[in-house]
């Protein structure tokens, strides 16, 4: 029990050698979630953390830091109509396997999950229906398996959007389907 200016207060305590384990769980938990802080002040870019450890940080309102989760996402594009070459409408889902690489031109760029899955999705359906519009509708749906070109017309996709997204977000895109 703690007694300080006439307040009475109960205080945990515990061991030193259980408090320096139980730290040391807390970095390595850091470690493992694959989130870098992106520590601002007064809105400025100050510092990228990529490792766990005890860093200083001013209070709010002089620095803020963000947290920026850059493991694996999947999003599915919604449904979209498209014309194949041949005049065939066709209605296509399209999914975007993309992780955030640079934790500061994500944050500055787009902000959010939310709002990098929407840039995402106009991305990948303007390419889609772009690329699909020069190939017949054998090379989606045949018999034939020679005729089937999703891999050269995923690969397209993928190397356009990639690098557009990489430059202008800081995101990489590693698979479209």
């Amino acid at each position: 029990m703690v007694v300080d200016h006439g307040s009475v207060s109960c205080v945990e305590t515990m061991a030193v050698s259980k408090f320096k384990a139980t730290c040391l769980s807390v970095l390595q938990n850091v470690k493992k979630t694959g989130r870098p802080i992106l520590v601002t002040r007064f809105g400025q870019p100050m510092r990228e953390i990529h490792e766990a450890g005890l860093f200083f940080k001013w209070p709010w309102p002089f620095e803020q830091a963000h947290q920026v989760d850059v493991r694996r996402r999947i999003h599915n594009t919604p449904f979209s109509a498209t014309f194949t070459s041949d005049r065939r409408n066709v209605v296509l889902l399209t999914y975007v396997v993309w992780r955030t690489e640079d934790p500061l031109l994500f944050l500055q760029s787009v902000g959010s999950r939310e709002a990098a899955e929407e840039k995402l999705s106009d991305m990948v359906v303007h390419r889609k229906n772009f690329y699909l519009g020069g190939y017949e509708l054998s090379a989606l749906v045949s018999t034939n398996p020679e005729d089937i070109k999703t891999a050269e017309i995923e690969e397209r996709i993928l190397a356009d959007v990639a690098k557009d997204a990489s430059e202008k977000f800081g995101i990489r895109v590693e698979q479209v389907g």
